[in-house]
């Protein structure tokens, strides 16, 4: 997957972290309020063994650097709808679709640890990361 500085990113940049994987859509009505939300809980967390990957799920390119522009752009907002085989098997492991907005929490081994495919109270989130990221 490639980054919006055009930077590859790689499975290997998440081994032993804990990842919130966040699939969004610009055409998702709060997409800026989620995405501002997730900035503040990875500022709380302010731990560099927790990673914030957030997919953008939209068909256009342009509408994701469009959308893009309003952000900061860290190393780990992607464009994921492209012919990339690994991003659409997570797309169809997690029946997702262009409108769907869904954060999922991998564990440090990999494993899926919580699928979220609603709109998240930040604190709760913010405590579920915390959770996982203690187990051993």
């Amino acid at each position: 997957m490639s980054n919006a500085k055009n930077e590859t990113v790689k499975s290997s940049d998440f081994k032993n972290k804990v990842v919130l994987i966040h699939f969004w859509s610009a055409k998702h009505k709060d997409f800026d309020k989620e995405m501002k939300a997730l900035d503040d809980i990875q500022k709380k967390m302010n731990n560099p063994s927790v990673i914030f990957l957030k997919i953008n799920t939209d068909k256009n390119i342009g509408e994701w650097r469009k959308a893009v522009k309003k952000f900061k752009k860290d190393k780990y907002q992607v464009f994921g709808n492209d012919a990339n085989t690994y991003t659409q098997n997570i797309y169809q492991y997690f029946e997702l679709n262009s409108t769907n907005a869904t954060k999922i929490i991998m564990d440090k081994k990999g494993n899926l640890a919580q699928s979220i495919k609603s709109q998240f109270n930040e604190n709760e989130l913010l405590v579920a990361l915390r959770n996982e990221f203690v187990k051993k």
